[in-house]
């Protein structure tokens, strides 16, 4: 599909670089492939290959759609001032005539022309999505991380991801003289998942065999250089063996920290009761009564998915002192697991991106991994690691009983800790809003399949 570039001055957001063709401006195009729109590397690689501009993504502001033939619409800031041959710098008011946006693309690129040209008055959540300094002050914190390699070493960032909840750059570094080269991953996350470093450093410390590597963390910056894992995750290898050693791990994990739960790095996260959803669930609905708007995309959806819920109180009520009869320990969830964020290391699982993370019932993350669902074995897999608990027909009865409430919670999560925090109107809030009630009638569907 197409893609189109708004790509602003670093100096001066209220110029962008046009293409002049045939007497024409217009903006640069990139050919993408159809992946999720967060995925920027083949656009910040179709950029600088076609057009001779090197450029940071800051946010996509339309998605697109190629079966109407709609581009998608990036903002982004240019690595300098200097416009490559046959661009111009131009301001967007000036020339919105000649770009040839539909009327509502035309008014998300003025909308961002205005948001970066407004300056900055206090810390975003998302700082790699504003104009500023941003990009010298992490490839300075990255060569400073880097210490122990030769003065002569060149560090080359692409980034690979860029919206709200993270931006990812893969980082090559490599020295001219001794020819050492090697790959590293850094990531930042938005401030409302301000415990992500903190997790990921516990959690290494304690398993270093199924977490990557740190090479440097800032957690009050909320960014990590880790090393290279490479390209396999745990869902593109698709073992059973790897699989079974992930859900394995997982509960390694949670055994392990449910008896540090005044441990530094968990003090600061979210304590979730599972009772709790219940009063949380009762909360939501009554206030949805209210009229009050809650969303701005999937306000119909949601407030459908909630009359349906509200329906099954007391069967979810139920659920959770089944739940709660198997006297699991609180401890660290991951929150957010899937086959995507799991890679293969030497032919086993790693486990990383703790941004979702809280402590909660050790059920609510493999209870909602897709391909725990499809195959008991792995269920049995994790569940067998808590046999001191409960028998294991007991654990399986619970693991049932946790699909509608983990649905519930995460909803929760999303609604409490993410969606509040976007922009609106933005792409990013349309995805993980809309996100919320499909996890409700998830939880809805769970209590149905329980009757």
């Amino acid at each position: 599909m197409s893609a189109l570039a708004l790509v602003f001055d670093p100096t001066s957001a209220g110029r962008l670089i046009l293409v002049e063709d045939a007497s024409r401006l217009h903006l640069p195009q990139i050919a993408v492939p159809q992946r999720f729109y967060p995925e920027v590397e083949d656009f910040a690689r179709g950029a600088l290959t076609d057009h001779g501009i090197a450029l940071d993504v800051l946010k996509c502001l339309d998605d697109g759609d190629s079966r109407r033939d709609r581009p998608r619409l990036y903002s982004a800031l240019a690595h300098t001032d200097d416009a490559p041959n046959d661009f111009v710098w131009a301001d967007l008011d000036a020339q919105r005539s000649s770009i040839e946006l539909s009327d509502a693309q035309l008014d998300l690129a003025r909308r961002e022309s205005i948001r970066l040209r407004s300056g900055l008055t206090e810390s975003p959540s998302a700082s790699w999505q504003w104009s500023g300094s941003w990009r010298n002050e992490i490839e300075c914190w990255v060569r400073d991380s880097l210490s122990g390699w030769e003065e002569d070493t060149a560090i080359e960032m692409t980034q690979i991801r860029s919206w709200s909840i993270s931006t990812v750059y893969r980082v090559v570094a490599q020295s001219a003289n001794t020819r050492r080269s090697e790959r590293f991953y850094f990531k930042s996350a938005p401030t409302f998942f301000g415990s992500e470093v903190d997790i990921t450093l516990a959690v290494a410390e304690r398993f270093p065999d199924i977490s990557p590597r740190i090479i440097a963390a800032d957690a009050p910056a909320n960014r990590m250089l880790m090393e290279d894992l490479g390209n396999i995750t745990v869902g593109a290898a698709d073992s059973m063996d790897i699989w079974r050693d992930a859900m394995q791990s997982l509960a390694r994990i949670q055994l392990d920290f449910a008896a540090a739960l005044d441990s530094p790095a968990l003090l600061r996260l979210e304590r979730r009761a599972t009772g709790a959803v219940v009063q949380a669930l009762k909360e939501w609905v009554d206030s949805d009564s209210s009229g009050r708007p809650n969303f701005h995309y999937a306000a119909q959806r949601t407030s459908n998915a909630l009359r349906r819920l509200e329906s099954r109180i007391g069967r979810i009520e139920e659920l959770c002192d089944e739940i709660d009869s198997l006297g699991l320990p609180p401890t660290l969830d991951h929150g957010d697991l899937d086959g995507g964020n799991m890679f293969v290391r030497d032919g086993k699982p790693v486990i990383m991106d703790w941004s979702d993370a809280s402590v909660s019932n050790p059920l609510f993350t493999p209870v909602l991994v897709s391909q725990v669902g499809r195959h008991t074995e792995l269920a049995d897999a994790f569940l067998r690691e808590w046999a001191d608990y409960a028998s294991l027909e007991g654990l399986r009865r619970g693991f049932d009983a946790a699909k509608a409430i983990a649905a519930l919670e995460r909803a929760f999560h999303y609604h409490r800790n993410i969606v509040p925090y976007l922009d609106s109107p933005s792409v990013d809030l349309r995805v993980l809003e809309m996100y919320i009630p499909d996890l409700l009638e998830l939880a809805a569907d769970a209590v149905d399949a329980r009757k």
